[in-house]
């Protein structure tokens, strides 16, 4: 893919009066289309998981902290961050937060990226936003379960394990009063109404131990950890 022409048109030196301004609007409507350009290049780099283009473009003048359709025909917004985030392109989210990027990404519904990579598991993802302090304790808009919450209920252990580690808040409730604990109980609950393997019911009495641990509480809206055995 190569990088957008710069062009900014040709001032006419002859024009010492009333042409300064023409050459003027021409020069700042021929940066407005640099800018655009730049941004849609920037927009396929990005999706594309292609670190070497990110770089050209962010060299070339880049804002790495503009919005733009997280997809194509999607109405749904958010930064490039947020974007290389999401689909799990670390190399592309390690370029971005070096230039500069806001590691507190979100889309225009205010979700963070943190959540979103905690429930997908991105580990890589995690990693790269935790060395860039990351505010660790961001809360999906919907329900408000906070990243570790999310990490637990999708049995992510390594990111359960690194958020912990990095000062998550264990007690941090969601809107219905469930902390990490009860997270962790439900996930319990679910793998046995579906006969999970040995292994995996063994990662999820780890995370609870994990979380015991470090201090955490069943939540106002569920007290029922005495029931589990370790």
């Amino acid at each position: 893919m190569s990088g957008p022409r710069e062009s900014y048109g040709h001032l006419n030196p002859a024009a010492e009066d009333d042409g300064d301004a023409d050459g003027g609007e021409a020069a700042e409507s021929a940066r407005r289309k640099h800018k655009q350009s730049l941004s849609l290049l920037m927009s396929a780099a990005v999706r594309s998981g292609d670190v070497a283009a990110v770089a050209r473009y962010i060299a070339q003048g880049a804002d790495v902290n503009s919005v733009v359709p997280i997809a194509p025909l999607y109405r749904d917004r958010g930064p490039y961050m947020y974007m290389a985030a999401g689909f799990g392109f670390h190399g592309v989210v390690e370029q971005l937060l070096d230039a500069g990027a806001d590691v507190n990404a979100e889309d225009d519904e205010g979700d963070r990226a943190l959540c979103v990579v905690s429930e997908l598991g991105r580990l890589r993802v995690v990693l790269a936003m935790l060395q860039f302090g990351v505010e660790i304790d961001a809360r999906r808009i919907d329900g408000g379960k906070s990243a570790l919450g999310l990490a637990i209920s999708e049995g992510h252990e390594m990111i359960v394990e690194r958020l912990i580690s990095a000062g998550a808040d264990v007690n941090q409730y969601d809107n219905l009063g469930s902390a990490a604990l009860d997270d962790a109980l439900e996930r319990m609950a679910y793998n046995e109404w579906r006969s999970a393997s040995p292994d995996e019911i063994a990662k999820n009495k780890r995370v609870m131990a994990r979380i015991k641990f470090a201090g955490g509480v069943a939540g106002p809206g569920d007290d029922d950890d005495d029931d589990i055995v370790f």
